[in-house]
């Protein structure tokens, strides 16, 4: 990445004609006024936010870690296949915080605490003794080797977990061409074992019984390898680790039956799925299975893991510490047994009583086993608050930079800006400037801490006096610059990280006047049937005086219907916007503007003729109507018409989820994720 700032408007670029691919509309003039909507500064995604990214100190390769402790070099080699691989042929080498999680918990055996920040890799810190422990014992494995659960990560939120199964499929199920994969690497020196791991939340398919759920099951899963072999196809191997592995010697266990019958080594879920757990007949396997497992011998260690500490405080805090208690007696253990390690991570988190309080009292630890029993991972971060650097940016320059490289790409870009700086390289050109200085100086906050930053309050901060425009200009030139700029062993002067924040469409809507005055003249036409576009609710009245209503879109053709909720108040009947107490049994009324429907079969027996009054919303039915609206009765299942009376596509109706031609326009969470994760 060379340009944060190109990557998003990319990014943005290819969503928005995602949109337009998946929900297209019926006139080009409708197209042409959503994608102006949705071009509009933050309507579908954030300004990207630009970070420094701290420059922890570094200390010995993995490989040298293990000589030193007499930790297996089995552990290092499969450790360069996905979780810590080699750069520029290169051996990595751990922070120092990932040294001491490696030293602590692989060789003395102690509960560890990370309490580094953000991006520090803290996630190793407890992956890295997870993997020498299976890596380990693995060598000792036959044809049949016992199934158990010897990890179980615990997380709040299931968007961690996502994360956290992204890495888990880049450390123990990457495969490549060249045979340095974490399943090449078991293939050859375990027999073509694996470490098997799982998701098991309630987003987990397949809810329900075997037997009952059987066609569930077969849906789902022709599902996720059709997903699958389509990531396959597309050439992305990133995206290949963004959905669950479906070939035949996967690693990933991608359904709660699978688990139930032999339980992963690796669990990832979360506390409240883990309390139904505890419930539940239908996972005492798991919990089984592992207790067996630990009896066998003593060397045996299960490994809690609890990432994100500091969001366990208070009540829900006590509530969660009392379900790691009975989960520890389910196994047979107990908070200060020999076979039990904690491995957690908090970015905030400082050394103390008060912590060694919490800790023990979280974890049930005796207070007194405290200093034998726990180790603290700290690796504050190179990030020094700078003032403002006496040098100002070449903002001229920077912005002919800019110019340049969209015309003729950067290679003539750095030419030019060399001469014009009198410079010699972009690392020359960093520091003579003091552009990292100047970026932490902009990127303070009131307590002088460096902190993230939108580009948009970062260029106006840098470059006060200037056009938004051309400011703009300049931090993209900067950044580029930056990203160009590295030492001669590789590494960057100052990594920087770029966040970028999409939200999903969650519906569009518009008014109902035909004739609106608010509609701009780029977008009239004469045969345009509602008013002005809006990308989220906002007001229920136009500025035109009208009604605004959510549209729903045919899937097919494109056609814009609008929909409200019945409110009748004595013989008169209105199309409201949204739901209230009046009309809460109500069905959704879907109103098509100005088209009439002849047809009289029963595919549009719930259609019927109106007139919509759109400064008020009320309607009438009357043969006389020069519009339709489909108004059900509680005996319909569906949501919405199963028929689009536009273009006559229908779909079956089966029950309340059978999906209908005419829908809300939406996106979807998963495509979406696809889209972006695309080349």
């Amino acid at each position: 990445m060379n340009n944060p700032i190109k990557v998003w408007r990319e990014l943005k670029d290819t969503y928005i004609r995602y949109i337009e691919s998946g929900l297209p509309l019926s006139e080009n003039y409708y197209n042409r006024e959503r994608r102006k909507l949705y071009d509009e500064p933050e309507a579908i995604c954030q300004p990207p936010i630009i970070e420094l990214v701290p420059r922890y100190e570094e200390t010995k390769t993995l490989s040298e870690v293990c000589n030193e402790n007499n930790i297996s070099q089995d552990f290092a080699d499969f450790a360069k296949c996905g979780l810590f691989p080699n750069v520029g042929g290169k051996e990595r080498k751990l922070y120092k915080h990932q040294e001491e999680a490696t030293v602590e918990a692989v060789k003395k055996r102690k509960h560890i605490v990370a309490t580094t920040g953000t991006g520090s890799g803290k996630t190793e810190c407890f992956l890295l003794p997870i993997i020498a422990d299976l890596v380990q014992e693995s060598k000792k494995w036959e044809n049949d080797r016992p199934r158990a659960m010897r990890t179980l990560i615990l997380y709040p939120l299931n968007a961690l977990a996502e994360d956290q199964m992204i890495r888990l499929r880049k450390s123990l199920n990457s495969i490549s061409i060249d045979r340095c994969g974490a399943r090449n690497w078991l293939d050859k020196y375990r027999n073509g074992h694996r470490f098997y791991f799982g998701r098991y939340t309630g987003k987990t398919p397949v809810s329900g019984k075997k037997g009952k759920a059987d066609e569930l099951y077969k849906k789902e899963k022709a599902e996720h390898i059709a997903e699958w072999e389509g990531a396959k196809e597309s050439g992305n191997e990133d995206l290949l680790y963004h959905i669950p592995c479906m070939d035949n010697d996967s690693a990933e266990m991608w359904d709660r039956w699978s688990m139930q019958t032999a339980p992963p080594d690796i669990l990832i879920t979360n506390y409240s799925m883990l309390n139904i757990m505890l419930l539940r007949k239908q996972e005492d396997v798991i919990f089984e299975k592992t207790k067996e497992w630990l009896a066998q011998s003593p060397d045996n260690i299960f490994h809690l893991v609890v990432d994100e500490m500091h969001t366990y405080r208070g009540t829900s805090g006590t509530e969660v510490a009392y379900l790691l208690r009975l989960l520890l007696d389910k196994l047979g253990l107990h908070p200060d047994h020999p076979q039990v390690q904690f491995l957690s991570s908090s970015a905030s988190m400082q050394e103390g009583e008060r912590t060694k309080n919490y800790l023990c009292s979280f974890f049930g630890v005796k207070f007194e086993n405290y200093v034998d029993k726990f180790s603290l991972l700290k690796n504050p971060p190179h990030l020094p608050i700078e003032n403002r650097p006496q040098i100002t940016l070449p903002f001229n320059e920077l912005v002919a930079f800019k110019e340049i490289y969209d015309l003729f790409g950067l290679e003539k870009a750095v030419e030019n800006i060399y001469g014009t700086t009198s410079t010699s390289s972009v690392v020359d050109l960093v520091k003579t400037y003091c552009v990292v200085d100047s970026l932490k100086y902009a990127m303070q906050d009131s307590d002088k801490r460096v902190i993230a930053t939108k580009t948009n309050n970062l260029s106006s901060l840098l470059f006060e006096k200037q056009t938004d425009e051309q400011a703009q200009k300049a931090l993209e030139a900067l950044l580029i610059i930056l990203c160009e700029a590295k030492e001669q062993n590789g590494v960057a002067i100052q990594p920087i990280r770029a966040h970028y924040f999409f939200r999903n469409v969650e519906g569009l809507w518009a008014c109902s006047n035909p004739e609106c005055s608010e509609v701009a003249d780029e977008f009239k036409d004469a045969n345009r049937n509602i008013g002005k576009l809006y990308r989220s609710p906002g007001e229920s009245l136009c500025k035109c005086g009208s009604k605004i209503y959510e549209v729903l879109v045919c899937r097919a053709c494109g056609e814009m219907f609008l929909t409200g909720y019945n409110l009748k108040e004595g013989s008169k009947n209105y199309m409201v916007h949204s739901k209230s107490h009046f009309n809460k049994d109500e069905k959704e009324l879907v109103y098509w503007p100005y088209k009439k429907i002849e047809n009289e079969k029963d595919d549009f027996k719930y259609w019927y003729l109106t007139n919509l009054n759109t400064s008020n919303g009320g309607y009438t039915l009357t043969r006389l109507g020069t519009s339709s609206i489909f108004a059900p009765d509680k005996e319909y299942l569906a949501k919405y018409p199963n028929t689009c009376p536009n273009c006559n596509l229908k779909f079956r109706i089966d029950n309340e989820k059978s999906f209908t031609p005419i829908a809300k326009h939406v996106t979807g969470v998963q495509k979406v994720n696809q889209v972006m994760a695309e080349p």
